[in-house]
């Protein structure tokens, strides 16, 4: 039987990627230090739906073969067109930008030199890595620092897939949880290797932030929510407050002995969590969260049916479009309005903040209509028992 569609899920993208825009906002007032929490939600949410087509998938007892091209056709049509859309837009506008005669901003887009290789092969989450091995610089390029998340996925499609069919539910079962006991041991012991490497604290945190392994327990409580769908219990909405709780108390906790600024409630950067090995509990307690959110959402709780009002599911629907290229736009903003003019006039950011947001949502808008919904159309064609994603 084909599973049901669940709206509220487009409302948990929307939230989650409204987490990234105010992380990445280029102006310090309106700029959420947590809001790289955004991506963990993604992961975990991906999980979910991946596991849960896949396991469609299954029960539809067609061959192997069938089920993998069905699986990796949508899974192609879904995010390959607009992604590589985008670098094709960055190609040009880097050739724009060399022939230009401005100067400001062309070192981020000088980073498409040498990244290009990992881009087009969904690698990039290894470029801090290999630049090691190659003596190059290591970069956080504005334009592109987001596009390691979607390497992480597509890695975790070319194996997961083969695990579903291969194991039982029971054993698929185990292995997750296999997965997420030792995912944060993984994190402890690749970070004291990462520091032979490099005393650089926040080399080894990007290095740790962003590779599969040590994200993979974020996408396995996505897939164990995908296991026990049915069983969503009332009280998930209570233990999602309680672990909520937790993980506040924790993060302040851990930033009034540090000293840190309490601006980031003790998740400020990702790459700050390989200090003192926070990374072992710190990504727990947030895909955790996570996942309870997904389940209260799955569950229908009265107070998350906000995610459900068509706002707030169309701003969901369009949100690769929206994570994929808000950077750009947000990256010309210096350009032409002064980060020290909007220092000394704080409150501009309060009137230029939902004008940008609405000029994202403009060209995602447009994006999705004349672009993404003729690929998503193809979905179906080729399989139109597959599920909405």
């Amino acid at each position: 039987m084909k599973p049901r569609f669940i709206p509220s899920l487009d409302g948990v993208r929307a939230l989650a990627v409204l987490f990234v825009l105010f992380f990445h906002w280029p102006y310090s007032t309106l700029r959420l230090p947590f809001g790289w929490i955004g991506v963990q939600i993604f992961f975990v949410l991906s999980g979910f739906l991946i596991t849960r087509g896949l396991l469609h998938e299954k029960e539809r007892e067609l061959s192997l073969g069938s089920s993998l091209w069905n699986f990796y056709t949508k899974r192609i049509l879904r995010i390959f067109p607009l992604y590589y859309l985008f670098l094709t837009f960055l190609a040009v506008l880097y050739v724009a930008f060399q022939l230009s005669s401005i100067s400001e901003g062309k070192a981020a887009l000088h980073e498409l030199e040498y990244n290009w290789p990992y881009l087009v092969s969904y690698t990039y989450n290894f470029q801090h890595l290999g630049n090691l091995f190659l003596d190059r610089p290591w970069e956080n390029s504005y334009l592109l620092s987001h596009l390691w998340s979607l390497s992480v996925e597509e890695q975790f499609y070319c194996v997961f897939p083969f695990l579903v069919f291969y194991l039982s539910r029971k054993c698929l079962q185990k292995v997750l949880v296999a997965l997420f006991i030792f995912c944060p041991l993984l994190r402890f012991l690749g970070t004291e290797l990462l520091w032979e490497f490099s005393p650089d604290w926040q080399w080894v945190g990007g290095v740790v932030y962003r590779s599969t392994f040590f994200q993979v327990d974020s996408l396995a409580l996505g897939g164990l929510l995908a296991l026990h769908e049915e069983r969503s219990l009332p009280q998930v909405r209570l233990l999602f407050h309680l672990v909520l709780l937790l993980t506040l108390t924790v993060g302040i906790g851990q930033s009034l002995l540090l000293g840190e600024s309490l601006q980031g409630l003790g998740f400020g950067a990702p790459e700050l969590l390989v200090r003192n090995q926070r990374a072992v509990y710190g990504f727990t307690l947030i895909n955790l969260c996570s996942v309870l959110l997904i389940a209260c959402s799955v569950s229908g709780a009265p107070l998350f049916r906000f995610f459900e009002h068509p706002t707030v599911q169309y701003f969901g629907k369009i949100s690769y479009g929206i994570y994929l290229f808000h950077p750009p736009v947000f990256w010309s903003l210096p350009l032409f309005i002064p980060k020290s003019w909007v220092l000394e006039n704080r409150w501009i950011e309060f009137f230029l903040f939902p004008l940008v947001i609405l000029l994202v949502f403009g060209i995602c808008h447009l994006l999705y209509q004349r672009f993404e919904k003729r690929f998503l159309a193809l979905k179906l064609r080729i399989d139109p028992d597959s599920l909405p994603r």
